[in-house]
């Protein structure tokens, strides 16, 4: 009879050891953690009981393994430091230098903020840069670490990544997880059903979403409603592409979502200040799922009145104002507008291009300058980009900058947009004359209304895109 058959004949501590195990492959760290430590507490009382003092060390071991199943390293390594290696039996002596080394690095005092800090290093790189390595790594040190985070958020992280990877099934079943461990949670429901949409799984995301609305009527389950909506209009449109598509059925579909709006802004005006606060970013998408539909249906009366709506609403969300101000640009509107966005913080380059175009217009180089660096800052699409670019470089050349400061702005221009014309003429124009007071040839974009219609088409397929592919996400995920 080996040392666990002796200490555990009733099997209790295996029981609980198996137990334990399951609830941490389920991401139950919590539970795993409480019944690890107490099959540890188990083996260590045990020790006192053993005749043999290589049986008592090669318990302590076995409690101290358990401990480090369970995240509790002090107690592994209070244990650790006790065994005496030459008394262990030879089939395991092998594995306790390299198990104390670990048990000593994950009990030390810095631990627990050289893997947070990497963690986190690693599902920033992910979310912003869709980097696949990153999002890898963070699931892998989750494996090897699960007790930095607390159980929801550990499953949030992994589903995030898991979209990055595109394992569309395991992204939806922890979304699924995050959802049952905090069901009351705004966004987390609404991460669940979008993922069960970007599966194909629609009819399965509209069923839940019926049978919550009837037991739990209210804004919250309006909203994501018309989130499975939308996400099936998306579909219908990418089905139909090349075939007819069946204009009753989309303008019913699309009915059905702003009925589902107008029932969600009906619950939200009876709720305190507080209560909405809670579903702010839900408001918001809600508010662009709905301008989007009514542009969708080429209903410029309905845009303006959501908007109205939005503004007053959400005074503080600089998104209504950007899409105001698209709209009625150029002009002292759409300029008040767009420096209110500003104001309240937007992080899109939306206004902060039209501003800059609109100081490029007006011959005011300095202010378009700082404006397309704004603009630049939030990595706009490559077509935007290079416009931003080469009014950036015209700026700078009309304010006498020095030639090295003008020049990479063009080349990264002709390098988006290598088959433009322009660009390569005004490219030209700068190695031939750069020391002119101002360029010696037009730019395409200045006092054009044909370019203002394009550039509202593109920031409108932009929100439509938006609507198609984002969502809103906790503010931060927080340890």
């Amino acid at each position: 009879m080996n040392v666990l058959e002796e200490i555990d004949q009733k099997g209790e501590v295996t029981s609980i050891a198996l137990e334990a195990q399951a609830a941490l492959q389920d991401g139950d760290t919590d539970r795993s953690a409480r019944l690890f430590r107490k099959a540890g507490e188990m083996l260590e009382a045990s020790v006192a009981g053993l005749a043999k003092p290589s049986e008592r060390d090669l318990a302590r071991f076995l409690a101290a393994t358990h401990y480090y199943k369970g995240g509790a390293y002090p107690e592994a390594a209070r244990l650790g430091d006790r065994i005496p290696p030459r008394r262990l039996p030879s089939r395991v002596r092998h594995l306790y230098p390299p198990f104390l080394k670990d048990v000593r690095e994950r009990s030390a005092p810095g631990y627990l903020n050289k893997y947070r800090s990497a963690l986190d290093e690693h599902f920033r790189r992910a979310m912003r840069d869709g980097d696949l390595t990153s999002a890898q790594k963070a699931i892998d040190l989750l494996k090897d670490h699960p007790y930095l985070i607390r159980p929801i958020v550990m499953a949030y992280v992994r589903a995030r990544c898991c979209e990055v990877l595109g394992k569309r099934r395991a992204a939806t079943l922890f979304y699924r997880r995050v959802w049952q461990l905090d069901p009351d949670h705004p966004v987390y429901p609404l991460a669940y059903l979008d993922s069960l949409c970007k599966e194909g799984k629609h009819a399965e995301a509209q069923a839940i979403v019926e049978q919550e609305q009837g037991e739990h009527p209210g804004a919250r389950w309006s909203i994501y409603a018309m989130s499975v909506i939308n996400a099936i209009l998306i579909r219908i449109r990418d089905r139909d592409a090349d075939a007819a598509l069946d204009e009753q059925a989309w303008r019913q579909r699309r009915k059905e979502l702003l009925d589902h709006f107008h029932s969600a802004m009906e619950s939200i005006r009876s709720m305190s200040p507080g209560e909405k606060r809670v579903l702010d970013p839900l408001i918001d998408y809600a508010f662009l799922l709905a301008w989007v539909s009514y542009l969708e249906l080429d209903d410029i009366r309905g845009q303006n009145d959501v908007l109205e709506h939005w503004i007053e609403s959400r005074p503080q969300s600089p998104r209504p104002y950007e899409l105001r101000g698209l709209i009625t640009y150029p002009g002292p509107a759409s300029e008040r507008d767009f420096r209110e966005a500003v104001r309240l913080g937007s992080k899109d380059p939306l206004p902060y291009y039209f501003l800059a175009h609109d100081a490029l217009t007006s011959g005011r180089f300095l202010e378009c300058e700082r404006q397309c660096d704004r603009a630049l800052r939030s990595v706009p699409e490559p077509a935007i980009r290079a416009e931003l670019l080469v009014w950036q470089a015209v700026s700078r050349w009309s304010l006498g900058r020095d030639r090295a400061q003008v020049r990479p702005l063009l080349a990264e221009a002709r390098n988006l947009r290598p088959d433009d014309v322009p660009i390569a003429e005004l490219a030209r124009a700068f190695e031939e004359n750069g020391r002119a007071a101002h360029p010696p040839v037009p730019i395409p974009w200045e006092d054009d209304p044909a370019w203002v219609e394009q550039a509202r088409r593109r920031f409108g397929e932009e929100m439509m895109r938006r609507s198609e592919n984002e969502r809103p996400h906790p503010d931060n995920i927080a340890a």
